[in-house]
């Protein structure tokens, strides 16, 4: 390259070559705040400060404010808060008011549109306060750091510094803090533990007195002596219907080495700090399994005493009946191992809608994961079903959980450096703090807008508190990516099942007046979603994705707080051996002999190397999958498969493929465990994108195919099951002006005609009407008409499903004018095919133009 154009090169910023362009204007401040690109950025001036917005790909706006130091006359860009707006990545639209004290509004990938409200207008969002890192500092003791701390109220905590000091800290109004010392205590010098809980914390340390302040009376009491150095302390409460003002307050003592716990029950008129009035409190002892290290504990309100529940770091349950009156140490009277994968860090308790002899478990963990149990207190013992097991968005390190007044399950817990509230009934993040991350010492206290969190930085105690959710957002938002594939549950209410590249599953419920709810997020796959099929009675579902990703979801409906119970009960035996996607699949329930209430599915499956297999799955067996058979095609790629009903001995699956065709399978007859194709129709040019498949009053099969080439096809098998089917096709070419990815068909009821919907990436929902005269051969009877359009907002639409309707299958069989169509890809959009008129209502148009 000639010298001459080498110097007129710019560097594109990711090299290390220096620039040096004296015409460049210059620099005045850089910073680094978003993790990937940034899209756009907004200033301006406010109280004379200049305010940037950034907002990037990471879904995510930073302001900033330009700060001059006068003394060194140099600039610098300060990071004044991080707002999460959407799901996924790219916020692509912002707007800015200042009718609103600049107010911010932003649309993303998700669909959602977030608001933004001004700190001024809106009140203190959130305010932080720096503590000084010597509460108490001498001649003796210049060096005195906070050593742990508890919140005993939003305003206030206990500290208790390296030294042996406890003091009350208290956040004033003016954003100062104010510091009451409260007690020393050598013992607590170097190591102590606190926790705090209903307006009360608990502090010990390595002598082994626990001692208790409470916010009533503000005095510290000894309430127990443990018999060496404190392990673990841990509060629950216990709130009864004849006396609920005056809960009872327990707490439970671990110490090191030993394999007792002591549960001691605190009463606030007790506040008597000497010996007699800490014998006399009620105190038992606990006898713990081998290795069973508590890590969390709460108590279950059930006869006279309660019961106790422990969890374990080993993500181990044990259970105490407190009312056994058995002499020495109580030992569980239930214990389950392997309830979790790691520590149990919280657990919490809600009692269910239905029986007064059950409660609904939830517990939190380091594995990352959330879980749900149904504990029943029957004639026979103790009962424990895990009705709910997920994973969070953040993790592993899930450290807490609480459900709020208002009845929503909040799940904290920190993602890298940062601290996240999530809200699992709303299924959205509530609070978001940046920290030292979980290996640092914090506190947290919850609210239904936030809560206040402390952390230990830099030898200081640092304090935010949130009064207000920071991002409110007009209509909730969906996927981040493209959604690919959709199914919805039979039964009332409809669960609407979707998943997309952004490898998540989400669980919806539609309404025509309030849109769509997202109930729960399922976060297992790690490629995109390929297909997602409902169980006959809607309580299982099945979804597959590329590495042979397969996996089988239990679901039970009206879980509280939860929405809707999810756990993934089974995964397929070669999931993440092979970079293979399973593009479709078809499942089928069956009764196994002399297994009666056994639930047995067989799953036929299409792999993308022209592989087809059928699996038994038995989810009550110690070996849940069976391959029953397989076989393969040629070099093309399985795009779908179904079995066609009746399933005859001969051609039992039907499968299109990348190629262009359509195929029938039988056994084969030489080899039971084979099955291999028999028939191989083309039916388009190339790919074949979508398929339906409906069944004929003289029990002959109509085949629906959009493909890659714009066309439509209608292929009708005669003469099935015999050994030589008959296919014929009719084509319609350009039905769409693009690919053609999703069609549908119903009965209309009218004299044997059919309604077919068809949707293409040309971003057209069309309805066609067919008529069949099946007394002629093939397709000659067939007739197809169209009736109407409509341009759908859904770009790249990647499956459509009947929303609504009656029965089994939603939208089949009697013409049902309550189904609707369901079109997904980038977004979601229901559509009305002959309803009351509406934005997105085809009726008939059969004069229409295409």
């Amino acid at each position: 390259m000639p010298e001459a154009v080498l110097d007129q090169a710019v560097d594109t910023g990711f090299g290390a070559t220096e620039q040096s362009n004296e015409n460049a204007p210059p620099l005045i401040a850089a910073a680094l705040g978003h993790v990937s690109r940034i899209w756009s950025v907004r200033t301006f001036v406010s109280n004379d400060r200049f305010t940037i917005w950034t907002f990037g790909e990471d879904a995510t706006r930073i302001e900033w404010h330009l700060e001059h130091h006068t003394e060194s006359s140099q600039c610098q860009l300060v990071q004044d808060r991080v707002d999460t707006c959407h799901t996924g990545k790219n916020i692509w639209s912002t707007a800015r008011t200042i009718l609103l004290e600049d107010t911010c509004a932003t649309g993303g990938a998700d669909g959602s549109i977030a608001i933004l409200p001004d700190d001024e207008l809106h009140g203190s969002v959130r305010s932080t306060v720096t503590l000084f890192s010597q509460l108490h500092a001498s001649r003796e003791r210049p060096l005195d750091a906070t050593k742990s701390y508890a919140f005993v109220a939003q305003d206030a905590l206990i500290a208790v510094s390296n030294q042996g000091h406890i003091t009350l800290v208290t956040l004033l109004p003016n954003g100062e803090f104010s510091t009451e010392s409260l007690a020393y205590h050598e013992e607590l010098r170097t190591y102590s533990l606190a926790t705090g809980f209903a307006g009360t914390a608990i502090v010990a340390g390595k002598g082994g007195t626990v001692y208790m302040f409470d916010t009533a009376v503000k005095e510290l009491s000894i309430v127990a002596n443990a018999p060496g150095k404190v392990a673990g302390l841990f509060m629950s409460i216990i709130r009864t219907a004849d006396d609920a003002t005056r809960p009872r307050l327990l707490a439970l003592v671990t110490t090191l080495g030993s394999s007792n716990a002591q549960l001691v029950e605190v009463s606030a008129s007790e506040l008597i700090d000497n010996t007699s009035a800490t014998a006399r409190r009620n105190c038992r002892q606990l006898q713990l399994t081998q290795d069973f290290v508590v890590t969390s504990f709460v108590m279950v309100n059930r006869g006279v005493d309660g019961i106790a529940v422990l969890g374990s770091r080993s993500g181990a349950i044990a259970v105490y009946d407190l009312s056994s009156q058995r002499p020495g140490g109580l030992h569980p009277c239930f214990d389950r191992a392997g309830v979790h994968g790691d520590a149990i860090t919280t657990l919490g308790l809600a009692p269910p809608k239905d029986t007064s002899e059950s409660r609904y478990l939830f517990a939190s963990s380091r594995d990352g994961t959330y879980s749900a149990h149904l504990v029943t207190f029957g004639i026979e013992g103790l009962s424990f079903d895990l009705v709910h097991k997920l994973s969070i968005s953040f993790g592993p390190n899930i450290e807490g959980l609480r459900i709020t007044q208002a009845g929503h399950l909040q799940v904290w817990g920190f993602r890298s450096k940062h601290f996240i509230l999530h809200d699992v009934t709303s299924q959205e993040d509530v609070m978001k703090v940046e920290c030292s991350g979980v290996h640092s010492s914090w506190a947290f206290l919850s609210t239904d807008e936030g809560g206040t969190f402390a952390w230990t930085q830099a030898g200081k105690i640092v304090w935010t508190t949130q009064t207000q959710q920071p991002v409110q957002r007009i209509n909730a938002g969906g996927h981040g990516r493209e959604i690919k594939a959709c199914a919805v549950s039979p039964g009332s209410p409809q669960l609407v099942a979707t998943g997309a590249e952004d490898t998540d599953i989400k669980l919806f419920t539609y309404d025509k007046t309030r849109g769509f709810r997202c109930l729960q997020t399922l976060r297992k796959h790690v490629t995109g979603i390929q297909h997602l099929q409902w169980s006959p009675d809607g309580t299982w579902l099945f979804s597959s994705g590329g590495f042979e990703e397969f996996y089988v979801w239990k679901i039970t409906r009206d879980v509280p707080y939860v929405n809707v119970g999810v756990v993934c009960t089974a995964r397929y035996p070669r999931n993440g051996k092979s970079d293979l996607r399973i593009m479709g699949l078809d499942v089928q329930e069956v009764q196994p002999e002399g297994h009666h209430g056994t639930i047995e599915f067989h799953i036929t499956m299409a792999y993308s190397d022209s592989t087809l297999k059928t699996w038994s799955f038995n989810s009550s067996s110690p070996d849940p999958w069976t391959l029953m058979v397989q076989g393969s095609y040629l070099t093309s790629c399985l795009s779908s498969v179904y079995i066609l009903e009746p399933a005859g001995p001969n051609a039992t699956a039907l499968t299109t493929s990348t190629d262009g065709h359509v195929n029938l399978w039988s056994s084969d007859s030489t080899d039971a465990a084979r099955v291999s194709w028999t028939s191989r129709h083309q039916v388009h040019q190339n790919a074949v994108l979508s398929c339906t498949v409906h069944t004929l009053p003289d029990r002959s099969t109509l085949i629906i195919t959009g493909g890659d080439d714009n066309a439509l096809a209608f292929t009708r098998i005669t003469d099935y099951p015999l050994a030589s089917p008959s296919l014929r096709t009719l084509i319609i070419p350009r039905a769409h002006a693009a690919a053609v990815t999703g069609v549908l068909c119903r009965s209309t009821g009218v004299d044997g005609a059919l309604e077919v919907v068809s949707v293409g990436l040309d971003q057209k929902v069309k309805v066609w009407q067919v008529r069949i005269d099946t007394s002629q051969d093939g397709v000659d009877g067939v007739e197809v008409q169209r009736k109407g359009k409509g341009w759908s907002s859904v770009a790249d639409a990647g499956e459509m499903v009947w929303l609504g309707g009656r029965g089994r299958a939603p939208g089949q069989g009697v013409h049902n004018q309550q189904a609707e169509v369901l079109v997904v890809g980038v977004g979601m959009e229901v559509w009305s095919l002959d309803g009351d008129d509406g934005p997105n209502t085809i009726k008939e148009a059969l004069d229409s133009k295409s």
